[in-house]
């Protein structure tokens, strides 16, 4: 949902893939529990958080713009990029390639290079398991150099039913301080070996992929080629957007002044869910903003929110005085086609995606939405050169 064209619709949005994240997190794992309380509670200041915001609709923009820029007859340019055999190609060979199964060696008994090796295994520093050291059943491609050095290769050779110690030192580099250049034994036991097998692209997969109206090669086809065309639709229609705004923003003036309650939510909000998602994946929050900002401390990344939190707050003015202006108004039939619609791509009931938003800010993201179409149909709409 999170849309490039326009920051402000990004707050309204951020519970939405708070939502999916937890409803992706399809581990396994004995952890799970203690995992679950913990993107609840992290969700759940989320939605404190969202509820807290003002309502930019009450913001009365003439205090903070000093001259509206042109909105109306504005130039804009972006590139429509056409499908061809060979993108429909590439997409079903990607399809494919990730969608291997794994099939049991039966004549022979050893690992080898290349082999899917199901395995037991647990890692002790000093005599000591640590943590993240464990797993049981796990299946380990020998060779993708998934694990640290000496793992994998110490199991070629290795029988299905035996076990080994490996004695292996986690390289300087390792994210985690604590292991990083120690040494260490990991007791591993090979359940079984298995060869990855990449599906054949015939009729008989095709319609084992349970598609609606598709059942053969030749349609599978079609689909591919209609699916890539909509996505490339909608990346064209985002790019004239983000164009629309970016270019009514840059000829707008607005008062040093502006309205801090939205500043700070955006602010917080962006901060609180960059918090949640390093803790979800396992970072710690520097490596985190580093990796997503390229933000050397704490510091430095408070910079760039900053910055893009004032850049939410012009793009909201603006957009709240041209709705005013133009009389764009929110119907609540919009309201419910928004609602049900958005809902449904995180696999919510509009009811329950309803209590994880403030309605107010939803209902001035969909008026953003309205603002900008209005811009784009009252554009002069140009093609772009397509980017060698």
């Amino acid at each position: 949902m999170k849309k490039n064209y326009l920051l402000t619709l990004t707050a309204a949005c951020l519970m939405a893939l708070s939502l999916t994240a937890c409803g992706d997190n399809n581990n396994n794992s004995a952890d799970n529990a203690e995992e679950a309380e913990t993107e609840t509670a992290a969700a759940d200041e989320n939605v404190n958080a969202a509820n807290d915001v003002v309502d930019p609709a009450d913001i009365d923009p003439d205090k903070y713009i000093t001259k509206l820029g042109d909105y109306k007859g504005i130039t804009i340019a972006a590139t429509k990029r056409d499908v061809t055999d060979n993108d429909v190609e590439t997409k079903i060979n990607s399809i494919i390639s990730n969608a291997t199964v794994n099939t049991e060696i039966t004549d022979r008994t050893d690992v080898q290079e290349g082999d899917v090796a199901n395995i037991d295994f647990e890692g002790k520093k000093d005599g000591v398991a640590f943590d993240g050291g464990t797993s049981q059943g796990y299946d380990l491609e020998i060779g993708s150099g998934s694990f640290i050095p000496g793992f994998e290769e110490g199991l070629i050779g290795v029988n299905v039913g035996e076990t080994v110690d490996l004695d292996l030192t986690f390289p300087e580099t390792y994210g985690n301080p604590e292991l990083a250049g120690q040494a260490v034994v990991f007791t591993v036991k090979v359940n079984s070996i298995s060869a990855k097998t990449i599906p054949e692209l015939n009729d008989e997969y095709v319609a084992g992929l349970g598609i609606e109206n598709v059942s053969n090669v030749d349609e599978y086809r079609d689909y591919i080629r209609k699916n890539l065309e909509e996505s490339a639709e909608e990346s064209y229609i985002d790019a004239l957007k983000s164009n629309a705004i970016d270019t009514v923003v840059a000829s707008t003036e607005f008062a040093e002044d502006y309205p801090t309650d939205l500043f700070d939510y955006y602010f917080n909000l962006t901060k609180s869910n960059d918090q949640y998602y390093a803790q979800y994946y396992g970072f710690e929050f520097s490596e985190y903003i580093n990796l997503a900002y390229g933000a050397e401390s704490e510091e430095a990344y408070d910079e760039i929110i900053k910055e893009s939190a004032l850049k939410f707050v012009h793009e909201t003015m603006t957009c709240n005085k041209i709705a005013l202006l133009e009389n764009i108004t929110v119907s609540d039939e919009q309201y419910r086609e928004n609602l049900e619609k958005d809902a449904s791509s995180v696999g919510y009931s509009a009811e329950e995606y309803e209590k994880n938003i403030n309605v107010d800010q939803y209902k001035f993201y969909i008026l953003e939405n309205l603002v900008i179409d209005f811009v784009v149909d009252n554009a002069n709409v140009t093609e772009a050169a397509a980017e060698e």
